[in-house]
């Protein structure tokens, strides 16, 4: 009994994660993250991080990418999508599966990495690694549209 409870828990605070994800404008499910690109004609911008235990990516989601300024003028250009490796959260097995062959398939060695791919051919449009302390909404969203821009 008490192991089914733990398991309804997780199940239910990883359900709980992915709606806040989605809720806020990022979506966790790369195939319709893709399926949307194609349709709207928009690259999809992924965010592969450690939400839980890696600094800069924690930072990188307070200051700019769970701003709802950032949110809104970003998902004009961009199909928003995060690939989350946490070391305290468990995710659902599917999610854990998907996150882990993205990032063999996108070459993720470190986190934060932020990755723009064209939705039809999956082809790289951008890619880095890091993120600057002082970056700022403005700054980080111009960086991307520039190297995605000079990758046409």
């Amino acid at each position: 009994m008490k192991t089914s409870m733990k398991t309804m828990l997780a199940a239910l605070a990883v359900l709980l994660s992915a709606g806040l994800m989605a809720a806020e404008g990022w979506g966790t499910n790369f195939k319709k993250a893709k399926e949307e690109g194609r349709a709207k004609k928009l690259p999809v911008l992924m965010v592969f991080s450690g939400s839980d235990w890696c600094q800069p990516c924690i930072s990188l989601d307070r200051d700019i990418l769970k701003k709802k300024s950032f949110i809104e003028e970003a998902s004009k250009k961009y199909i928003l999508f995060n690939a989350d490796y946490p070391i305290n959260t468990r995710l659902g097995q599917e999610l854990q599966a998907q996150n882990k062959s993205l990032a063999a398939k996108y070459s993720i060695y470190s986190f934060p990495t932020v990755v723009v791919i064209d939705p039809n051919s999956e082809r790289i449009l951008a890619k880095e690694s890091g993120f600057a302390p002082g970056t700022t909404a403005k700054t980080f969203l111009e960086h991307f549209d520039a190297k995605v821009k000079s990758s046409k």
